[in-house]
């Protein structure tokens, strides 16, 4: 589970886009926080990356927590500023399109913590 970046630059903040309050991971690749921590995925530097690993887990994952509740159209997964999957959510689902959703397939999963198992989709979401 990797969030590459390699152009060097900020990137542009999207129009709505909402940044995570907190970011964690399974477990850091080579336990090396400021070179591959989780929080470097949502810093907006294209110079940066996060990589997990599965640590004591069966997969690698990566977690983003919101500071309120939210209606989650779009994730988009930046590689670098020339290559992004996104990833377009519906009540029950992502989908992914890009250059590397084959590559890297990664599964996603938008949900509300306090609500229960399988009710993706806060009260109120017109997806």
């Amino acid at each position: 589970c990797e969030v590459f970046t390699t152009s060097g630059a900020l990137r542009p903040e999207e129009p709505g886009e909402i940044k995570p309050a907190s970011v964690s991971q399974s477990a850091t690749w080579e336990n090396n926080v400021a070179k591959n921590g989780a929080d470097n995925a949502i810093d907006r530097d294209l110079s940066t990356l996060s990589s997990a690993v599965p640590g004591g887990y069966a997969n690698a994952w990566f977690k983003a927590s919101l500071d309120k509740e939210h209606c989650i159209k779009q994730v988009v997964h930046y590689y670098s500023s020339l290559s992004t999957n996104t990833h377009t959510c519906s009540s029950d689902t992502c989908t992914c399109e890009g250059g590397r959703c084959d590559d890297w397939p990664l599964s996603l999963t938008v949900y509300h913590e306090n609500t229960v198992t399988g009710d993706y989709v806060p009260s109120g979401c017109k997806l």
